[in-house]
């Protein structure tokens, strides 16, 4: 049997620990993390249930993200086309649409329907991603926020994404820092750490070396916490702890005024990283 090789730079891989049934595997070169059998992992399901978690109904704690998003978005770009790629509900491309031609697609077709489904006037700028590769449109900005980790060989998917940026154009992706502390002392407990649905981890020095490969370069690298609602908080939790909070417990935080507290999760293992299309 053909060994497995690193999906970024093939050199060898060792694995480091299991978690939720899954194999999780490390590049003892460029660091890269991955899941071993990716054929469980391609069978996560994101349909209308992944998307109606407390993650996407708190939107004061979705605003903290998105105007920390949108400030780095235009430190680069003040106008022009932008593409959210992994837009779930359409949020973050109806919160910039007043400053930039924004579009998002989605892997799911239930997202893409439920935020049609708001009859907001942004929807017809919403599509599937097969929708979206029939378009053809080129784009100065394109964003990938909490998306790589999903996705089984990004090197790939983003290479095919690369093909629709300017040629000055910039990518900005927001992904968990499997080398921070905090991911480092938690393992297989990590937050983050949740296959078959996240499929792939980078640390500085691997997300690096994605750059390379895709003949780009990192102009702005930060590795900070996250605003998040204490529901989908706990939900987490559940998620990674052997000690289980009674869903009781979880549902008060996700009804009433109590599912818009929020908090800053100062655990600084969310790295943003800003890509510039080298202008050759």
């Amino acid at each position: 049997m053909m060994k497995e090789k690193c999906k970024l730079c093939n050199s060898k891989l060792s694995t480091i620990f299991w978690a939720n049934g899954c194999e999780l595997k490390k590049c003892v070169q460029c660091g890269f993390v991955q899941v071993a059998n990716e054929e469980e992992s391609l069978s996560y399901q994101y349909d209308e249930t992944y998307f109606i978690n407390s993650k996407y109904k708190d939107n004061s704690a979705l605003e903290k993200e998105f105007l920390r998003r949108k400030k780095l978005i235009a430190k680069y770009i003040k106008s022009g086309a932008l593409l959210d790629y992994g837009c779930a509900t359409g949020e973050f491309v109806q919160y910039v649409s007043n400053i930039y031609d924004a579009e998002g697609c989605d892997v799911s077709e239930d997202a893409i329907r439920l935020a049609k489904g708001k009859n907001h006037f942004f929807c017809d700028k919403l599509y599937s991603i097969s929708e979206w590769e029939q378009t053809k449109k080129i784009y100065g900005a394109i964003c990938l926020w909490d998306v790589i980790e999903h996705v089984s060989n990004p090197c790939e998917t983003l290479l095919r994404i690369k093909k629709r940026m300017t040629k000055n154009g910039y990518l900005f992706i927001s992904t968990p820092n499997i080398g921070a502390l905090w991911a480092r002392i938690l393992k297989s407990k990590w937050p983050f750490m949740t296959p078959p649905e996240h499929m792939s981890f980078f640390s500085y020095k691997s997300i690096n070396k994605l750059a390379r490969l895709m003949d780009m370069e990192i102009v702005e690298w930060k590795s900070k916490g996250k605003w998040a609602n204490v529901g989908f908080i706990l939900y987490k939790f559940n998620r990674v702890s052997n000690i289980k909070i009674p869903d009781r417990i979880i549902k008060i935080f996700q009804r009433g005024f109590l599912s818009k507290l929020k908090v800053y999760v100062p655990t600084c293992d969310v790295q943003y990283v800003v890509m510039k299309n080298r202008n050759i």
